[in-house]
């Protein structure tokens, strides 16, 4: 027969977050956590099977807190408050925001969340598709500035890396200026052309596979500016591309809609919406 459990979850979390709090997300490990318990690093498996699930608890502890009895008022002022709760809750333990963005879907706590938020916005008169893209451009806006506000402030040094970034040209693209300054007119070897669909089913981005060409700038911006780790490069030799999202796409992915993807792209390949209807026609496709 197994032993009883000594230690409970909101202590497990408890010990997360003082590692947390006092030498950051890094330090995070099982070992420090047993170390904070005063318990075996091997003991602590009894518990939760790898760091993973640690994090998830520290993630459902977060959205736990949020006290979801919102104050009479209009349905605008009820979700400012439910999302001013949420950032406070968060903002709690800043080091966790990673965290949130990473597991937030797998909390159990997060469906109590949604629920709210979906039926706020049922009381505003939403309904359908339009409900649930509300819902979820409310939650990207909340994780972008969460985001931004703990892990790419102003004075960090994601503002360096965008400022050293060349100058947007004057017309379409980048690639489009450096083809003209070199007076490249004609595709000397045309090739084969990527046949995927677009991806314009993001609120804010949209995704045209045909117009990349591997640079990895977008990956690196989500990554190292922005901490997001939604974009990832796939694939070898002409079938290499950029996936977001595990190739689902960005409404699937853990994109918080910053942007910094589509400010690097060299050929519009990522494309921020409303820019769409700018761009000259036609969009030459890229031949590799």
């Amino acid at each position: 027969m197994p032993r009883p459990r000594s230690l409970t979850d909101d202590q497990l979390v408890a010990a997360a977050l003082a590692v947390v709090d006092r030498d950051g997300l890094p330090a995070l490990t099982m070992r420090a956590v047993a170390r904070e318990l005063g318990v075996a690093t091997m003991g602590l498996y009894r518990y939760v099977s790898d760091r993973q699930a640690l994090e998830v608890l520290v993630v459902d502890h977060v959205f736990r807190s949020v006290d979801l009895d919102l104050p009479e008022g209009t349905w605008q002022d009820r979700i400012r408050v439910l999302l001013d709760r949420i950032r406070v809750a968060v903002a709690r333990h800043p080091g966790v925001v990673p965290l949130v963005l990473r597991h937030r879907q797998a909390a159990p706590s997060s469906l109590r969340l949604i629920e709210t938020t979906l039926s706020v916005l049922t009381e505003g008169g939403l309904s359908g598709v339009e409900r649930v893209i509300a819902q979820r451009t409310l939650i990207g806006h909340l994780l972008g500035f969460l985001q931004s506000e703990h892990f790419a402030a102003l004075s960090g040094p994601g503002t360096i890396v965008l400022s050293e970034l060349p100058e947007p040209p004057a017309s379409h693209t980048e690639l489009a200026a450096v083809a003209r300054q070199l007076d490249v007119t004609d595709t000397r070897w045309p090739g084969k052309v990527h046949e995927r669909d677009h991806d314009e089913r993001h609120p804010y981005l949209a995704l045209r596979h045909e117009l990349c060409i591997s640079c990895g700038r977008c990956v690196r911006a989500c990554d190292e500016v922005q901490g997001t780790f939604a974009l990832t490069a796939t694939g070898r030799g002409f079938d290499a591309n950029i996936a977001a999202g595990m190739d689902q796409g960005f409404q699937e992915s853990a994109c918080v809609s910053c942007g910094a993807c589509a400010d690097t792209c060299p050929t519009g390949a990522i494309t921020e919406m409303s820019l769409l209807d700018l761009a000259p026609e036609p969009l030459h496709e890229v031949t590799t």
